[in-house]
């Protein structure tokens, strides 16, 4: 079973509860944080391997790790916006027949 939580509130249980569109919206709110944060991840890692502190492998390695966490927080809000919409959809079909 999945759960979302959302930072300092606890168990929100959005998709255990069949609140998708709060479910995406947490999405979301998720994706723009890692954004966030790996702009800054990927400027200090430039700055360590600028300094010394890492190889350029080792910066690769750290580099190619934020790219898929990027790319997987991405992939999980689409999925997420998706399967909200068609809820929706279902719902409104449900209603007209």
């Amino acid at each position: 079973m999945i759960t979302i939580r959302s930072s300092g509130t606890g168990d929100r249980g959005d998709i255990n509860d069949n609140r998708w569109l709060d479910a995406d919206i947490h999405a979301k709110r998720s994706f723009w944080k890692i954004e966030a944060m790996a702009d800054t991840y990927r400027e200090t890692v430039a700055e360590s391997i600028a300094l010394g502190k890492l190889e350029v492998s080792e910066d690769s390695n750290r580099l190619e790790a934020i790219r898929w966490v990027r790319r997987v927080s991405k992939r999980i809000s689409r999925v997420n916006h998706h399967h909200q919409k068609a809820v929706l959809a279902s719902a409104s079909e449900t209603i007209k027949g």
